[in-house]
């Protein structure tokens, strides 16, 4: 599963109520033990997002996207810790 929110409409102050929606979906219907996510580090805005939200980074590892290299942390949620 992938969320992602149009460029356009980041930094209104919605990514918690996004972020929050989509996981409350991806819990009803998979009913996950965890939930993981990776984002590039450059990605700073969403890294905190993540975290306030109860996620924990637990790897960084290079991926090769869109014609270049870059770091990407992984992170871990588990539903019913989320802040």
């Amino acid at each position: 599963m992938a969320l992602g929110m149009r460029p356009d409409l980041t930094g209104w102050g919605n990514g918690a109520a996004f972020l929050e929606n989509g996981i409350a979906f991806a819990i009803q219907k998979y009913q996950p033990h965890h939930i993981e996510l990776a984002v590039a580090t450059f990605n700073e805005r969403a890294i905190r997002l993540y975290t306030k939200s109860g996620f924990e980074p637990i790897e960084r590892f290079q991926q090769e996207t869109n014609g270049g290299s870059y770091e990407f942390v992984k992170m871990r949620l588990y539903p019913g810790v989320m802040k």
